[in-house]
């Protein structure tokens, strides 16, 4: 079980070496003890299908010490000092035990580190197949666009007809295909493919049909990948649909709080929101924020809870609440903020710096609206191509509103009033508002004390 695992991965890896053994019996007894503790950790380890294809919030406090010691079972099995523990096997352990880890905790090192320590080795299909799937699922987490569409064009040629084993007819390599080929529709959904987006999840769908007995869970997310691209193909009622479809899933398995149908919730309420139904939307929003709660723990900044909080805050500035969904759309800003890094380029940052540019327009505070459009058009830059829609979409919102800047009459102060003509203009320039032409050498707006460091020039 998993406290077992814990104590001897403890005792293993903490204990001074000499003191633990005799030294002639050493290096076999810390390589069983190794090899012991990786095959207590592998029996506790969430299966590698399930995190692929459904996703999840799982502990890492004992796993983190399960790959220490295959690294170490694998060391001692390399310099010969237990001829008992296979090469194969010790690589085979250590490489899924990485991909968990990598997965779970989001983080590239451990899987970098892995592939240094089995450089030079051959990989067996499976294990060139984990490796690529884990590290498109770190890209689709932390909104690295071009690297997901690299390791998913890996993944399609693993998965070609020519490329896969025999062995993978079976029930388990059908569910291993599946995960990989919904991870490669989630990838082309990233880059706007959709035509290819939709082929691949339903793909994924079927081979999940073929290996019978598929878990609820696996089926929920299929459905709610295929809610997604048909969401953004414009049909918001088949979307409804299939995002009900992919909760009624969920409920027919455990039906317990997860991430996976907490994002379902997320995803459902855009669906609802782009339908005009924002009493709805608003409902689904709490709904998954207090699922996201439970999940990551209540007052973790998380990019999850962050997404979560946009999501509301479109919902509430849909229903008219200027001021709520502004302080919500700032609040998600800063947990993205303390989860990335300030003044890092992500997806989420320019999406959510988009909108509240959007909404500051709409409330007349242009000189705001502008700074955060600026930001987003540069965050966008840094991560998208020139020519991907939201690229193009929010440098077209930058025109609408330096357009609109030049009627001063549309103008109104953080209050709502009408800026009087001969006051400071508001865009932090000095200069009377009348005379104000608000070029790139004015303020920054909204007293932030200078340009954002990704921020272009006007």
């Amino acid at each position: 079980g998993t406290m077992s695992m814990h104590r001897l991965v403890q005792q293993v890896l903490r204990s001074p070496p000499r003191s633990a053994a005799p030294e002639v019996a050493s290096p076999r007894a810390v390589a069983r003890a190794m090899a012991t503790a990786v095959a207590c950790a592998r029996a506790v380890l969430p299966d590698c299908v399930e995190m692929l294809l459904v996703g999840g919030h799982y502990s890492v406090e004992h796993t983190s010490e399960a790959w220490r010691a295959a690294c170490v079972a694998r060391a001692k099995q390399v310099r010969g000092a237990d001829s008992d523990i296979d090469a194969d096997g010790a690589d085979d352990d250590l490489l899924r035990v990485a991909c968990v880890i990598g997965i779970v905790s989001r983080e590239q090192d451990v899987l970098r580190a892995t592939e240094a320590v089995t450089a030079g080795t051959t990989r067996s299909w499976e294990q060139q197949l984990l490796l690529a799937a884990a590290r498109v699922q770190l890209d689709v987490f932390s909104d690295n666009h071009a690297g997901a569409q690299s390791h998913a064009a890996v993944l399609e040629a693993l998965v070609a007809d020519s490329a896969m084993p025999t062995a993978t007819v079976g029930r388990g390599g059908l569910r291993l295909q599946a995960a990989v080929a919904a991870l490669i529709g989630r990838a082309h959904l990233m880059a706007s493919s959709l035509p290819a987006a939709q082929r691949w999840v339903k793909r994924a769908a079927t081979l999940l049909s073929c290996a019978g007995g598929a878990a609820h869970e696996e089926e929920a997310a299929c459905l709610r990948i295929l809610a997604k691209v048909t969401h953004v193909r414009g049909d918001l009622v088949e979307a409804d649909r299939l995002f009900r479809l992919a909760l009624a899933q969920h409920a027919n398995g455990e039906g317990e709080a997860s991430a996976a149908i907490a994002a379902g919730l997320s995803d459902w309420a855009n669906v609802a929101h782009a339908r005009g139904d924002f009493a709805q939307a608003e409902r689904l929003c709490q709904l998954s924020l207090a699922m996201k709660e439970q999940v990551y723990g209540e007052g973790v900044a998380n990019a999850e809870v962050a997404a979560g909080l946009g999501t509301l805050a479109q919902a509430v500035h849909g229903r008219g609440d200027v001021v709520e969904a502004e302080r919500l759309f700032r609040q998600s800003l800063a947990m993205l903020e303390q989860v990335h890094g300030e003044g890092v380029a992500s997806v989420s940052g320019a999406a959510c710096l988009g909108e509240l540019g959007a909404l500051l327009c709409g409330a007349g505070r242009f000189w705001e609206a502008r700074d955060c459009m600026r930001r987003a058009c540069a965050m966008y830059v840094h991560v998208l191509p020139r020519d991907h829609p939201h690229t193009r979409a929010v440098f077209e919102a930058l025109g609408r509103i330096q357009r609109e800047m030049a009627d001063k009459s549309k103008w109104r102060d953080a209050e709502g009033r009408p800026v009087p003509l001969k006051a400071k203009c508001p865009c932090g320039s000095g200069r009377q508002f009348r005379r104000c032409t608000h070029d790139a050498n004015g303020g920054s707006g909204g007293g932030s004390g200078g340009r954002h460091p990704l921020q272009p020039p006007c």
